[in-house]
């Protein structure tokens, strides 16, 4: 589930990050990306949405925080 939440926001963006940076290292964004998602939905900070069976989105993109 986590990765179809965040490799269509990467697809979307042509392999740019949140800030807008180009992600030069694809496994280690997608690998920090899947650990903070996975905090997140552990600290309850994703919301699903049962009317669309999927997350509900949020303002900000919350995949992947820079480090």
């Amino acid at each position: 589930m986590i990765l179809h939440y965040i490799i269509p926001r990467v697809l979307d963006r042509d392999f740019f990050d949140e800030n807008g940076k180009k992600i030069a290292n694809k496994f280690g964004y997608l690998k920090n990306s899947i650990l903070n998602n996975i905090d997140r939905l552990k600290n309850n900070e994703l919301e699903w949405d049962e009317e669309l069976g999927w997350f509900k989105d949020v303002e900000e993109d919350i995949e992947h925080e820079m480090w």
